[in-house]
Order: C-alpha cells, then sequence, then structure tokens
C-alpha cells in the first residue's frame, strides 16, 4: 500500500472480541478498501508475550498491527517507549476506544505531539467498579475535554459526555456498523453440522444471546427466562456466546437452576455470523448500551430480535414493528415474550424484514467508516 497515505493508528487496552473489537476490525476494513487512509491497529498489554486476541483477529484480516506493553507500576518508562514507538511507526493520528486507551494516548501525545481523536463506547458510570478504574474513568473525563473531537455511538452517551462538562460542539455522533459480506448464507449442510456441534435436535429451538458476561448484559435474567420457558417447552434451549468476570456466577446458576440441558455458556466464539444462522431468535436484555454489534449482527442475519430500549437501540428496535422490546426484564415476563414470539411464524417474519430495511439505511460498516473519513481529514488533511 501506499507509504504516503495517513496512518490512523486504531488503540484499545482490549480483554476479546467484543463491540469496540469489532468496530475496529470492521472499520479498519473498509478503511483498507477505500484507501484513504491506512489503519493500524494498537493493542496494549500491561506485559510483553500477552496473547491478544484482537491482534490475531486483525492479522487474520490482513491488518496491521501492534502489541504495545505498558505496565501500569512501570509508567514514567513505558509511556515514553510508547510515544517513541509511535514516531517510530509514523502515526499521523490516534484514535482511541476506551478509557485506558484514551488516557495513555493522551499521555503520548503530550511527548511526541501527535493529535489524538477518541469514541466512547459505553460509559462506565457505576460506581461499584474498581477504585483504580475509577480513578481512570474521571482522567478519562478530564482528558476529553482537550481532544479535538470525541465520538459518541448513541445520543445516550453523548448526554452523559456533555453532563461530564465535554464540551457539546466537540462531540459527534457515529453510528457503529458491520461488514455486509461477512454475513452471507451457510449452505444447508453446514448448518446441520453446526447444529450437531451444538447439540440441537431436529425439533429443538435455538435462542441465542452474545455478549460480555457482566451485570450490565443481564445475562442472569435470561438464565431464569429459560427455566420458566423449559417448564412449558423443553424443546427451547439457549446459548450465551462470550467471555467476562461473570462466567463462574452464571454457570452456578445454571447449575444450581438443574438448567444444564437447557442453558449452554459457550465461551468465546469467532464463528458469531454462523452460529446466528442457526438461531431461531435472539435475545439481548441488557441494562445498558450504546448501539450493540451483536444487536445488528441479529439482524442482519434476519434473526428476530427480543431486547430492551436502552441506548440507541430503540433506533433501530421498533417494539412490535421491527422487534420485541421488553416493558420489564423481569424473567418470568421475559419467558413469557420468548413463547410468544416463537408461537407466531408470521410475526417473526414481519419483524425480521423491517428491521432489515432499517438496519441497511444507517449500520454498515460502509456508511461508518465514510463519518470516519470526514472527521480524520478535518484534522490531519
Amino acid at each position: 500500500m501506499n507509504q504516503t497515505k495517513k496512518r490512523i493508528l486504531h488503540l484499545l487496552d482490549s480483554g476479546g472480541m467484543y463491540g469496540a473489537e469489532n468496530v475496529v476490525i470492521n472499520l479498519s476494513r473498509e478503511m483498507m478498501t477505500t484507501g484513504c487512509y491506512r489503519p493500524i491497529v494498537g493493542c496494549i498489554v500491561p506485559k510483553a508475550g500477552t496473547k491478544v486476541d484482537l491482534h490475531i483477529a486483525a492479522q487474520r484480516n490482513g491488518l496491521d498491527s501492534h502489541i504495545y506493553s505498558i505496565n501500569n507500576y512501570l509508567l514514567f518508562r513505558d509511556l515514553p517507549r510508547f510515544a517513541r514507538s509511535l514516531k517510530k511507526h509514523k502515526i499521523d493520528l490516534i484514535h482511541s476506544h476506551g478509557y485506558k486507551a484514551s488516557v495513555f494516548a493522551f499521555c503520548a501525545k503530550l511527548l511526541n505531539g501527535i493529535p489524538v481523536i477518541a469514541t466512547c463506547h459505553l460509559w462506565f458510570a457505576d460506581t461499584k467498579q474498581p477504585l483504580k478504574k475509577r480513578l481512570m474513568i474521571g482522567l478519562e473525563k478530564l482528558i476529553y475535554r482537550t481532544f479535538p473531537i470525541i465520538v459518541a455511538v448513541s445520543e445516550d452517551i453523548k448526554r452523559m459526555l456533555v453532563d461530564s462538562g465535554v464540551n457539546e460542539r466537540q462531540i459527534r455522533i457515529v453510528h457503529n456498523g458491520i461488514v455486509l459480506s461477512d454475513h452471507v448464507d451457510l449452505p444447508f449442510s453446514d448448518k446441520q453440522r453446526l447444529k450437531e456441534q451444538l447439540g440441537l435436535g431436529e425439533k429443538d429451538i435455538c435462542v441465542f444471546n452474545v455478549g460480555r458476561l457482566t451485570a450490565q448484559k443481564g445475562q442472569d435474567s435470561l438464565i431464569y427466562a429459560a427455566g420458566y420457558v423449559r417448564g412449558i417447552n423443553t424443546q427451547v434451549k439457549f446459548y450465551i456466546a462470550g467471555e467476562g468476570t461473570l462466567r463462574e456466577s452464571l454457570q452456578e446458576k445454571i447449575n444450581t437452576l438443574e438448567l444444564g440441558d437447557t442453558v449452554h455458556l459457550l465461551g468465546f466464539r469467532d464463528d458469531i455470523p454462523n452460529l446466528l444462522q442457526v438461531a431461531d431468535l435472539f435475545v439481548l436484555p441488557s441494562l445498558d448500551e450504546g448501539m450493540p454489534i451483536a444487536l445488528l449482527e441479529a439482524v442482519a442475519n434476519r434473526v428476530p430480535v427480543i431486547t430492551t430500549a436502552v441506548g440507541d437501540i430503540p433506533k433501530l428496535i421498533v417494539a412490535d414493528k421491527t422487534g420485541i422490546i421488553l416493558s420489564s426484564n423481569e424473567p418470568v415476563s421475559l419467558g413469557k415474550e420468548i413463547l410468544k414470539i416463537l408461537d407466531d411464524q408470521q410475526k417473526q417474519q414481519a419483524l425480521v424484514e423491517q428491521a432489515w430495511d432499517r438496519f441497511i439505511s444507517i449500520y454498515t460498516s460502509q456508511t461508518m467508516s465514510k463519518h470516519y473519513h470526514y472527521l480524520y481529514g478535518s484534522i490531519i488533511n
């Protein structure tokens, strides 16, 4: 690729392949296609030799990727080294994603003068967070005020940023988007093979959820709802893909409720588009969101959706038009909604078609990339 193209570093402190990570990969792939800028994926790790799923995913997609070792206890040594590395890699603009990346990018800017913009994917304002994390988030709030542009992925996040003291004129909203070519229909034989791997019988019904295993995603409510559903229909099986701090707790709930044959924790999966193609229903009972990539992927694969009206979700999922919006996140209510929609094939079809029409006009990686290219150009061209 032409070395004279401006080099954009997407910087993350990544713990797996989740929403922000997928946004970075999708955006970088579009950047490679249009050829206006050269994307580089930068992964922050606490020590050298750490395996990073994002780094692996970037390389698999033909993207340049670097791992930057920055130890929290050796910042006076590691941050100057990090700043020098960015100069060595000829970075023209740092695009940070997440509180730690934004703080470290700001420090690097002080040392090397490389401009920074940030995308705020989700605002973690929970006072129950560990003290160190709350301090970093507090520092992030102050640092954001110095950035020329902060991107919010939803209106809710924009409001939170403004409430935190960020000037509204600095904030732009750019919707998350996915690469449509990743969501092509699998051959029938591949779908059957995947169903067999999951243990789905011929008459079984697959309810699917994907996301980081945290309280924010509401998977505990889904597990209790599965218990209610099983009492009425034993052919409905629940699959939850993702890793997180609540994995052991969620597995204990499954064991305590004796739902081992009904609810399955799949762990990290890199084949989410394929899994969605064997799903009969996608359920996302989140308590807090921006615009979740998993939801966009479900709509792209024409899977009917049950979710909550948080963040920007109502911009895509409109009650009883493009999906089912939960009026209550209480498990029995959720279970009743699951059984109700599974029993109405005609409504399922109407929901997925209308959701697709709304999705295709806003939430593609191509549209997302155009907005970011404009923002990059306003700073470095």
